[in-house]
């Protein structure tokens, strides 16, 4: 009889433990996911590549649905033309680039890859990362 109390009393132990040990395993900090998400979910992030390699990063709240109209909206430094493809961009941040006279132009990266529209054209969505980019083409 003493052993069955014994046994009953271990089990019991046994399973009080398991059940703590399932509910510790299921708690995550939530926190940090959350407060990211709430930012990538009204923000995004606009990185200028100036001649001498050295990045500014933006945060910028979305408004408008195109990159043009987010920075427009949101104060951003530049200016360049309307043409038959989209809007060229000529200077950002007072650093002016020009394919005429030196090759020099201003290129958009979306998420890490080679823009395809030009920024009147180009959607924008939280949480995206542009870079406009000082490049200079060199014929090979």
């Amino acid at each position: 009889m003493r052993n069955k109390k014994l046994l009953n009393t271990i089990l019991t132990m046994m399973l009080v433990l398991c059940m703590f040990a399932m509910t510790a395993c299921g708690k995550t900090d939530k926190k940090d996911t959350t407060a990211d998400a709430e930012q990538n979910a009204e923000t995004c992030t606009v990185i200028v590549t100036a001649p001498d390699g050295n990045d500014t990063k933006y945060t910028m709240e979305l408004q408008g649905d195109t990159l043009y109209d987010c920075l427009v909206a949101n104060g951003f430094d530049f200016d360049g033309y309307q043409d038959e493809w989209g809007y060229y961009l000529t200077t950002i941040n007072g650093v002016s680039a020009d394919y005429d006279a030196d090759g020099a132009y201003w290129s958009l990266y979306v998420n890490g890859e080679y823009g395809q529209f030009s920024i009147d054209a180009q959607p924008v969505a939280a949480g995206d990362e542009f870079e406009l980019k000082y490049e200079v083409y060199v014929a090979e």
